[in-house]
């Protein structure tokens, strides 16, 4: 499964976002992750936000279930 990634803008960051993006890599070897492209469809958007606010916009991405992170704890996929 590729996973389509999205950052946050980075305003208010209480922990390493790209830390937790290579740990939850590590954690899925059989997945695939790419920074989201707005002109694909996913089956899974992770939503990757530096603060509880979670407040990063992801209208414009077409996917079927959204994974918001906003602690340095790897996601459940």
């Amino acid at each position: 499964m590729t996973i389509g990634v999205k950052f946050c803008g980075g305003c208010n960051p209480m922990y390493d976002r790209g830390k937790l993006f290579e740990k939850t890599k590590e954690a899925y070897p059989d997945h695939a992750f790419e920074m989201a492209d707005d002109t694909r469809k996913y089956e899974t958007l992770l939503v990757i936000c530096g603060c509880e606010r979670a407040c990063a916009d992801t209208a414009r991405y077409d996917f079927e279930r959204e994974i918001r992170v906003s602690t340095d704890s790897v996601p459940e996929i």
